[in-house]
């Protein structure tokens, strides 16, 4: 995992600030798609259980968590694999 997430240079950020996890779940979704190979995708969240959500929704598409931030809200970064 990376030590310093607020360094960690992100392709693209989801703000899904006051979503329920359906609906960021799909957003993530749609928007990995546009996450290059071995890109970054950064989402801000209000639901504490975004970290785990999201930690479960990346290992089951074998995407890797790379860690969860928590300042005014969460920011949770999820890896594109070179082969996913």
């Amino acid at each position: 995992m990376i030590r310093d997430l607020k360094a960690l240079l992100v392709d693209e950020v989801i703000d899904a600030r006051g979503t329920s996890a359906t609906e960021y779940v799909q957003q993530v979704e749609q928007s990995m798609k546009r996450v290059p190979r071995g890109g970054v995708l950064a989402i801000l969240s209000t639901d504490p259980g975004a970290s785990t959500a999201l930690r479960s929704w990346a290992a089951a598409r074998q995407y890797e968590y790379v860690g969860a931030l928590e300042e005014r809200c969460w920011r949770v970064s999820v890896k594109r694999g070179s082969k996913s």
